[in-house]
């Protein structure tokens, strides 16, 4: 009896040992604080310059935009600033109306397991769609901050893979904190290991997504080094976000951002 329970005791202590799934994440890997300038962002972030990401506009309709004219992201008093404004004339021979938006990607690549967690208020108003905090691989896509203005009081976390290993598949969980997340700043986390992610908001878990979800082992590819993303997407009238009810500039403020690995 004795020589079984020490061979249990000392099965228990191989269990621990072999547990980093469960890894104190306590390595900065990489973080921003804002205490720059604008002309400081360019030292971390590649700042994104294209129109029409997700589907295609009806014609006539609404584009939507993401600039690098250094007045959509910028930074200042240690906070940045995206902001989405309305245009009543884009292109260069500005024959449509358009949001113009900020998407900063960095220029630092992680390898999970990680934890992501950024300190963001998100922008008020229906159309709204602020992703303060999320990732990706080329593969795979995190986002642990997709929260849409017209949906007030809650967040969606999901993954993506997006065709590396077969056909585009997503997993959105929806997380409902019961007050507006517009009303002040909260902390959106996302931990990354090589079977699952788990999500955060102000440090209470909120959703796990597994990679049985999304296809299993085969088709999570995770383990890959990551590029980090804060961005202020704008729905239009025909997408998901929903269409902006008026033409007043909003913005998504982020406090900080970090990445921590084991």
């Amino acid at each position: 009896m004795r020589l079984f329970r020490y061979a249990i005791t000392a099965w228990l202590a191989l269990l621990a040992l072999a547990a980093p799934a469960s890894a104190d994440f306590s390595h900065l890997a990489f973080s921003d604080g804002f205490n720059g300038t604008t002309a400081s962002i360019a030292r971390k972030w590649n700042v994104a310059d294209y129109c029409n990401f997700g589907p295609g506009p009806p014609s006539g309709a609404s584009q939507a935009c993401f600039t690098d004219d250094g007045q959509h992201a910028t930074e200042s008093d240690g906070l940045l600033s995206l902001r989405a404004t309305y245009q009543p004339e884009c292109g260069a021979d500005r024959s449509f109306t358009c949001w113009l938006s900020a998407q900063l990607s960095s220029k630092t690549t992680v390898t999970p397991p990680l934890k992501l967690v950024a300190r963001v208020s998100v922008a008020p108003g229906v159309g709204m769609w602020s992703g303060g905090a999320w990732m990706g691989n080329g593969c795979m896509e995190v986002d642990s901050l997709e929260q849409l203005g017209r949906t007030a009081i809650g967040n969606t976390q999901s993954v993506h893979r997006w065709g590396c290993t077969g056909s585009h598949t997503s997993v959105s969980k929806f997380a409902d904190v019961g007050v507006p997340l517009a009303d002040g700043f909260h902390t959106y986390a996302a931990k990354v290991y090589a079977n699952r992610v788990n999500y955060m908001i102000d440090g209470k878990r909120t959703n796990t997504i597994r990679d049985s979800e999304i296809g299993g082992v085969g088709s999570w590819r995770m383990l890959r080094p990551m590029t980090f993303k804060t961005s202020l997407n704008v729905g239009t009238c025909w997408g998901w976000a929903g269409c902006p009810d008026d033409t007043d500039t909003q913005t998504e403020y982020v406090d900080w951002y970090r990445v921590y690995t084991p």
